[in-house]
């Protein structure tokens, strides 16, 4: 089992007395923490405080430990996180893991009640399930595996992989032995060299007619593959680092069953020209939004594509770009979600190269012809803090009044009094987007979680969910924390 403790004072290191605060000091921050904010007051009022500050506001934490004497991190720092019924999936790629724990209501010790393990390199960078009622699937994404998984002699070293476990809605029982990812019913394998597959995954509505939403994946460095069955035309060279996107058919996937790659699940699309990192963000409703943050050097390119009109596998259409990025070198692209304002959709791109790495965010309204009308955009007042705002950003319903609202990363921000990568979220809610505007004041936003220490890496990997059925969405937000003493 998977030892767990209380926050300690960090260590000391690089000639550090006391707790060590410089950019040096990273190392003393070498487990994790897993907070969850949930919403109070009514449907319609502000559900949150004007201000949060983790760990101290959060409902309750789950907190990693370092183990002692080798330096080696037992669970490591980049956690994902997901919901599935009312327990918590929290991906551990630095342990090559995905534990189960019950609902998070306090800070203490907790034991996990399953758990996932695998050889293959970065297993647990993304968790997903896949929603094939009554039926639960757990996707767990391994972007590294290649490297782990044994001769292969038709494919790549360091492709992608996901793992797919069936119905995993009901806990097992106490005590279950760990379920180890080779016996996983199905594989679904890169096959271009560090593709990156397993990195991203999303879901979108149910695009074939069968009740069950289709799954998006993004491989953000994917180019031509080496396998014998890439079955489109030869002289369709890939570009490299150009990007694809897979639209996982969700009937194939429900009888696919051991190492399949993802082409044939469904269709596949590569970027345009080399380095675009086609995938590298994705959002998905009745259309798909894919994020080439690297196209055009490093201005950025979000391409629609139609649900109602998919085209084949193949290039991705040029006539299938939604827009540019307004500004040179500015990663435009490198986020993306949907919203859904009740009254009409929406959609919002994050843009953090901006300004030298300042960063920025847009938001639209998106016609029911697909076409986007900017109706603000997100900015920091202080044009010298680079921090990459909006390096991630998704949508969540935090005040229950069924309108989404606009949730804003930034994982890098920085705070004088606590030190570098403190990291920021920002919310904005959906009922009053009538009041945003172009280049508003991010610190304007009505809600604010803000960190307490450096490196905690605030926003930098969401996972939003209504666990309890209540009409709220509830938070989780995975920070890196202090070796356990």
């Amino acid at each position: 089992m998977v030892a767990l403790a209380l926050l300690s004072i960090p260590p000391s290191v690089g000639g550090c007395t006391g707790a060590c605060q410089g950019p040096g000091c990273e190392d003393s921050y070498p487990a994790a923490r897993l907070s969850r904010l949930d919403p109070i007051g009514g449907a319609g009022s502000a559900a949150w405080p004007e201000e949060i500050s983790l760990p101290s506001d959060a409902t309750g934490t789950w907190i990693g430990s370092a183990s002692e004497g080798d330096d080696q991190v037992e669970e490591g720092t980049d956690w994902s996180a997901s919901f599935v019924g009312p327990d918590v999936l929290i991906g551990q790629p630095d342990a090559e893991r995905v534990v189960r724990v019950s609902p998070i209501t306090g800070e203490g010790s907790v034991e996990p009640i399953a758990q996932w393990q695998s050889v293959a390199s970065d297993f647990g960078t993304t968790v997903f399930v896949h929603r094939r009622e009554p039926v639960l699937d757990l996707w767990v994404g391994a972007p590294r595996a290649g490297d782990r998984l044994g001769p292969a002699s038709d494919t790549a070293p360091s492709r992608g992989a996901f793992y797919v476990f069936r119905d995993v809605l009901d806990p097992p029982a106490a005590g279950a032995e760990t379920i180890e990812a080779q016996e996983a019913p199905l594989l679904v394998l890169g096959a271009s060299a560090a593709d990156r597959i397993g990195t991203h995954i999303t879901a979108c509505s149910d695009l074939t007619g069968d009740g069950v939403a289709e799954i998006l994946v993004g491989a953000p460095w994917f180019t031509t593959p080496t396998t014998a069955s890439w079955p489109l035309d030869d002289e369709q060279d890939i570009p490299a680092l150009a990007g694809a996107v897979f639209l996982l058919e969700s009937e194939r996937v429900a009888t696919a069953s051991g190492v399949v790659f993802p082409w044939e699940l469904g269709r596949v699309w590569w970027g345009e020209s080399s380095g675009d990192g086609l995938g590298q963000a994705l959002a998905c409703d009745t259309d798909l939004y894919l994020g080439a943050p690297f196209h055009d050097g490093t201005r950025g390119r979000v391409y629609r594509l139609s649900g109602d009109d998919l085209p084949d596998s193949g290039p991705i259409p040029a006539e299938a770009a939604l827009f540019d990025g307004p500004e040179p070198d500015a990663w435009f692209g490198a986020s993306l979600t949907v919203l859904d304002f009740g009254d009409a959709r929406g959609l919002a791109v994050g843009s953090p190269g901006f300004g030298g790495g300042a960063g920025k965010a847009y938001a639209y309204e998106v016609d029911k012809g697909g076409d986007p009308r900017n109706i603000a955009t997100f900015v920091q007042a202080d044009a010298e803090q680079l921090d990459h705002l909006a390096r991630s950003i998704t949508a969540a319903d935090i005040d229950g009044d069924g309108i989404d609202d606009l949730v804003v990363g930034s994982p890098d921000h920085r705070v004088a009094e606590s030190g570098f990568d403190v990291g920021r979220v920002w919310v904005w809610p959906g009922a009053d987007r009538a009041s945003w505007g172009i280049d508003t004041n991010i610190f304007d936003a009505p809600h604010q979680v803000s960190g307490s220490h450096p490196f905690m890496r605030v926003g930098r990997n969401l996972a939003v969910g209504d666990p309890d059925g209540t009409g709220f969405d509830v938070l989780l937000v995975p920070t890196r924390a202090a070796a356990v003493q």
